[in-house]
């Protein structure tokens, strides 16, 4: 059964890629993520003792179907021009940028952060001794201290746009070297202060979406850059660079993975890199497998589904009852071969079965697919700046055969998220300090 099931999901996985000829599209990552997730627990028949429910390939057919179903209604609703922005960079904007501001501000964020998370840390432990106290106390502070939430917020932010201005500079056809390689320092040195922040939090789920932004970001960059030159002599097809792209976007994921495991180190954890990644990319959809496998449930009618929004408003004094969702349990199993699998989660498809079981997932995937579809379009069709928050808040996508990152993440630390974003993005990206206009109708596919 899991054969059949990587055979199916390749084959909607070629499909998507053709449906819009584009890496970043909502509904090629979030096939992706599926595939790549069954390719792990076809790798590891042996060590999970696989047993892949029939259900199992019906809820991930269902999901999928229903993502593409909210994809497609939303362009035959709003009918998106098939322009695609090709926007330019001057040095007027360049000068624009308060590289100096933002580098002072993210050097001192980063020391307030530093001197406030190791107060509280035994400093003569052994060193991933202290990494794995500095991850404690920084849960603890970022929920109990309103402040320092903040500021870790604004850091990470910080280095969002250090990027983006990044790529503006090496994307740009500047021939002032001195003047920008003085950008290029203080732009890097900004992105290090978020990067150590992120580092020291040893957070990797923060760190991955950063990844992701990056990644994002750098594609929309990278595929600009060889429209700009259409008139040229290198007049490549979509196909070709997305090939491009997919070549180097390996070899970076190469380096994340590395990251990704020695963060796993800092924090104590003794799997090695094959378990590591393993556990963390495809146990969620396998473990909504074993759910599966159990039996019937209870339904909870959105109270799983919407657990942290329900608490959210519960601080504010809106109760609305309903079912108590239980925490998820560890589940555990032992291999002859000697694999010890441990693993508690159930990937986005869990809570949307817990709560109307099929139908939850066919609701709940068509609504994402609709949300995120509005998302890309609005970031094909429109300035840079669009492009950054499609990129800042695609992560869903790929974590979704891994956990719900959408709903679960309803709460307050979302707001603060999308509130800084959007304060820095018009603080330093507003319309009076960017030139950038649209291009006529090209004929092709971002």
């Amino acid at each position: 059964m899991i054969i059949l099931m990587v055979i199916l999901l390749l084959m909607i996985l070629i499909f998507a890629y053709y449906r819009q000829k584009s890496i970043i599209s909502p509904f090629f990552l979030v096939t992706l993520s599926l595939t790549l997730s069954s390719i792990i627990i076809l790798f590891n028949i042996d060590n999970w003792l696989v047993d892949i429910d029939f259900m199992t390939v019906v809820c991930v057919l269902i999901a999928l179907g229903s993502w593409l179903l909210g994809s497609v209604l939303f362009n035959l609703i709003f009918k998106p021009k098939r322009n695609i922005q090709i926007f330019h960079w001057s040095q007027k904007f360049e000068t624009k940028y308060p590289y100096r501001i933002l580098f002072l501000l993210n050097v001192l964020l980063t020391i307030f952060f530093i001197i406030y998370i190791l107060k509280g840390v035994n400093l003569h432990a052994g060193f991933t001794s202290i990494l794995r106290a500095i991850y404690t106390q920084k849960l603890t502070s970022s929920s109990g201290n309103f402040v320092f939430h903040q500021v870790d917020k604004i850091i990470v932010t910080i280095g969002y746009i250090s990027f983006l201005q990044l790529m503006l500079i090496m994307f740009s056809k500047n021939n002032d070297d001195k003047k920008k390689k003085r950008h290029v320092f203080y732009v890097l040195m900004t992105l290090l202060m978020s990067l150590i922040v992120i580092a020291i939090g040893t957070d990797r789920n923060v760190f991955l979406r950063f990844a992701m932004y990056c990644i994002c970001v750098w594609f929309f960059f990278f595929q600009n850059s060889y429209r700009l030159k259409k008139h040229d002599i290198y007049n490549y097809s979509i196909n070709q660079i997305n090939l491009k792209a997919v070549l180097s976007i390996f070899i970076i994921l190469i380096f994340i993975i590395l990251i990704f495991y020695f963060m796993g180190k800092a924090k104590q954890y003794t799997s090695n890199l094959y378990r590591m990644v393993g556990i963390y990319a495809g146990s969620g959809l396998y473990n909504f497998n074993l759910f599966l496998k159990q039996g019937g449930t209870n339904f909870t009618y959105g109270a799983t589904t919407f657990s942290a929004l329900n608490g959210v408003l519960g601080r504010f004094g809106f109760d609305f009852g309903g079912n108590i969702v239980e925490e998820l349990p560890t589940i555990v199993i032992s291999s002859p071969n000697g694999y010890i699998y441990a693993s508690n989660i159930y990937s986005s498809l869990y809570p949307f079965y817990m709560d109307f079981g099929i139908f939850g997932i066919a609701l709940f995937s068509y609504f994402m697919g609709f949300i995120f579809e509005l998302l890309y379009s609005y970031s094909k069709h429109s300035g840079f700046r669009n492009k950054i928050i499609y990129s800042a808040f695609i992560y869903p996508t790929i974590y979704f055969s891994i956990a719900d990152q959408f709903f679960a993440r309803l709460h307050l630390g979302l707001v603060y998220e999308v509130f800084w974003l959007f304060v820095f993005i018009f603080a330093v990206y507003g319309k009076k300090h960017i030139l950038y206009h649209y291009k006529k109708r090209v004929g092709l596919e971002m």
